[in-house]
């Protein structure tokens, strides 16, 4: 009986140990699992947060610095704009060169001996300041007085080629022509010159001198002008009581003259060499005159305009006969201004 009691003892007690077992093994899985939840919870929390703030983040981004890009395109336009500067000026440079040579090819081409192009085919619809000359090329063209600023140094005193250019002209006025060595005023000599002095319209004097050159008439110009070593040989030197002589002929009266740079620097140049004081002269050229308002020629050179409209029945390049077909010349001229 007793052993009975102890195998329903033994029985029980290790039925509640089994049971006891089993309960503490539930509880460990149930805490496992629960830890591993509770982690994967917090990780999937973490995770959200992360996606969140990045959300945020790219929604509503944080201002990006910029001073330095700003910078770097203000000195880039400013470059940019001193560049444009530059090479406007270089383009109004070379415009102003251009219209230089295209004026000094002019005067070479109205008196090379050579050269038979015809130096004058501009349209005749130009403007009158493109029609006109300047003398001094740098200068507002607008302007009535014109100025060459051409200051050339001999003997350290300066030679000042300067006169104004008339816009407009009366009957009265006075012809100056030159016949020289060459187209260099500084180099080359007067050998003749030309004065026909008008009044009313009326030649009421004419005045002309040859001189003998110190270098010899070139063989290509005596051809070309007539005149001769032979023929000058026995006149007289230019000299202060010539040039004196023509300043007083010029004085105070308005000179005309076709493509009048090239003998006013004549004029200018010796009247400084024998140092005589002079005013401002009045300039009046007859050469722009003619492409403004004569169409009918097929060039403007005194030669053509004196045989198209019979000016004067002397020779060409003799000073006194240019002189005076210059003089009807600029009557023709002042009656189609007028």
């Amino acid at each position: 009986m007793d052993v009975i009691l102890l195998t329903i003892f033994l029985i029980l007690f290790l039925f509640s140990l089994f049971k006891l077992f089993k309960s503490n093994k539930n509880k460990n899985s149930n805490n496992y699992y629960e830890h591993n939840l509770n982690n994967s919870n917090e990780k999937h929390k973490q995770q959200k947060d992360i996606l969140h703030n990045t959300f945020k983040s790219d929604n509503n981004p944080k201002p990006k610095t910029v001073e330095n890009e700003d910078i770097s395109s203000e000195l880039f336009q400013s470059n940019n704009n001193l560049k444009k500067e530059v090479e406007e000026q270089k383009k109004y440079i070379k415009e102003l060169e251009e219209k230089i040579n295209k004026n000094d090819s002019t005067e070479l081409n109205e008196n090379s001996e050579d050269n038979e192009i015809l130096s004058d085919n501009i349209n005749s619809k130009d403007s009158p300041e493109k029609q006109f000359e300047t003398v001094n090329y740098k200068q507002n063209l607008a302007s009535l007085t014109y100025d060459n600023d051409e200051i050339i140094d001999f003997n350290s005193n300066k030679l000042d080629l300067t006169y104004t250019k008339a816009r407009k002209l009366s009957s009265d006025f006075v012809v100056l022509d030159f016949e020289t060595t060459g187209l260099k005023y500084s180099e080359h000599e007067i050998i003749q010159y030309g004065v026909v002095e008008f009044k009313n319209g009326a030649i009421i004097n004419e005045t002309t001198q040859f001189f003998k050159p110190d270098e010899p008439v070139r063989k290509s110009l005596v051809k070309k002008i007539g005149i001769t070593n032979e023929f000058l040989e026995d006149k007289p030197k230019i000299s202060e009581y010539y040039m004196e002589e023509l300043h007083n002929l010029l004085k105070g009266k308005t000179i005309v003259a076709h493509n009048a740079p090239f003998d006013m620097k004549f004029l200018l140049k010796n009247l400084h060499d024998y140092d005589i004081d002079h005013e401002r002269f009045r300039v009046f050229d007859t050469l722009p005159a003619a492409r403004r308002l004569i169409h009918e020629t097929p060039n403007h050179k005194l030669p053509t305009l004196k045989e198209y409209f019979n000016l004067d029945d002397g020779s060409s390049h003799d000073a006194i006969n240019d002189a005076r077909a210059t003089g009807k010349l600029a009557l023709l001229l002042l009656e189609r201004m007028n």
